[in-house]
C-alpha cells in the first residue's frame, strides 16, 4: 500500500513538473494566440483520447526508461556511472528520433532528445520511472487533449481550438529548451523535498 501511494505522488508530481515546465513555454510563446472552447468535443472523445495519452506514456516511458535502467531502479545503491549517462544519451536520441518529423526537422528531433534526457535524469534520481510517465503523460494531455497542438493525440478534436486554425507544435519551439531547464531545477527541488 505504502508503495502504491508513493508511485501516486511521484506519478502527480511529475505531472505538476512537466505542466508548470508547459505553462511557462506558453507564457512564452503563445499567450498571444487565441483560444477558444470547442463546443462539439464530447466527454467520451476527452476521456478516450485521456486514456491514450496514458497508454502512450506508459509504454514510451517503459521502453526508454525503465528497459534502460532496470539495474538502478532495482538496486537504488547501485552508484552513478558512465554507463548511467551513455544509456541516458543513447535512450534520449533514440526517444528524439522515433518523433521524427520531416517538417520540424533538426529542432523538433534536438528538443525531444533534450526532453528525453529530463525524463531520464528524473528516472534515474527517484529510481521509479512514476516521475517520468507523469511528466510524459501530462505534456501529452495538455498538447493533445486541452490544446490543438501537434503531437500525440493531436487527430482528435481538442477541448480548446486555435481561432486563428494555424498548427502549433510546440516540442519544435524555439523556445523548448526553457521547458528542459525548468524540469530539471524541479526535478532536483523535487529529490530534494523527498
Amino acid at each position: 500500500m505504502k508503495s502504491t501511494f508513493y508511485n501516486i505522488t511521484i506519478f502527480l508530481g511529475g505531472c505538476f513538473i512537466s505542466t508548470l515546465s508547459f505553462f511557462i513555454l506558453f507564457l512564452i510563446e503563445y499567450s498571444e494566440e487565441t483560444f477558444v472552447l470547442n463546443s462539439s468535443v464530447s466527454l467520451i472523445d476527452s476521456l478516450r483520447l485521456t486514456a491514450y495519452c496514458l497508454f502512450i506514456a506508459l509504454v514510451e516511458e517503459f521502453v526508454f526508461r525503465y528497459l534502460f535502467l532496470k539495474k538502478w531502479i532495482k538496486h537504488k545503491q547501485k552508484k552513478f556511472t558512465g554507463r548511467v549517462v551513455s544509456l541516458g544519451l543513447i535512450s534520449s536520441i533514440i526517444f528524439g528520433f522515433l518523433h521524427l518529423n520531416l517538417n520540424e526537422f533538426p529542432l523538433m528531433q534536438i528538443n525531444l532528445v533534450f526532453s528525453g534526457i529530463s525524463l531520464f535524469f528524473a528516472t534515474y534520481l527517484f529510481r521509479n520511472v512514476s516521475i517520468a510517465i507523469g511528466m510524459h503523460f501530462s505534456w501529452n494531455f495538455i498538447q493533445g487533449v486541452i490544446f490543438p497542438f501537434e503531437g500525440s493525440g493531436s487527430e482528435f478534436d481538442n477541448i480548446l481550438v486555435l481561432q486563428s486554425g494555424v498548427n502549433i507544435n510546440p516540442e519544435a519551439s524555439q523556445f523548448m529548451f526553457v521547458t528542459f531547464f525548468v524540469e530539471i531545477i524541479l526535478i532536483w527541488a523535487f529529490v530534494k523535498i523527498k
